[in-house]
């Protein structure tokens, strides 16, 4: 599994998939029906609101969300309101995303962990390799956009990333 994480994380940015104008909300009901037994099981309210198109390669936003997404799910904890939100706003040159739960949050000294190859956060046990946000992030930066996380220890987490309208990967394809 870490092979292919690893191997999933070198191919990021690769021509194989072309940027193009995708909807992204058929993308989010996809993942929703994917996840939906988790999020019954685990009675988590999944909200997404209406989403903007964007120039991108598919299968990498679909992995952008799916890797939030299934970290919101797996470090929920046990409280009794649990939910996920999905949003977006627009900002001056780019298109701001934010994937939001109330899950047990981030202590402030593993923030930048997060994002780092093989971090794993080990409050809560959870299967994986710890590449997620590693390729998340790699895909976000592809774009020219950020990402960052804001969070509360034990109150919930708010991942923010940006894409760029226009950029140099979208005039390349």
């Amino acid at each position: 599994a870490m092979i292919q994480s690893l191997l999933t994380l070198s191919r990021v940015g690769h021509k194989a998939d072309p940027i193009e104008l995708h909807d992204l909300n058929p993308m989010l009901q996809e993942l929703r029906d994917i996840v939906s037994h988790q999020l019954k099981e685990r009675k988590i309210d999944f909200v997404c609101h209406p989403l903007p198109s964007v120039f991108c390669r598919k299968y990498e936003i679909q992995q952008v969300f799916a890797n939030l997404v299934a970290n919101a799910i797996n470090y929920m904890g046990d409280k009794p309101e649990k939910k996920i939100e999905i949003g977006s706003a627009p900002a001056e040159l780019s298109d701001r995303f934010f994937v939001k739960d109330t899950g047990i949050g981030i202590e402030g000294k593993n923030v930048e962990k997060i994002f780092k190859t093989f971090a794993r956060i080990e409050e809560v046990p959870v299967k994986g390799d710890g590449m997620g946000l590693a390729i998340v992030r790699k895909i976000i930066h592809g774009y020219g956009g950020k990402i960052l996380v804001e969070s509360r220890h034990g109150i919930g987490s708010t991942f923010y990333f940006t894409i760029p309208r226009k950029n140099d990967a979208t005039q390349t394809d």
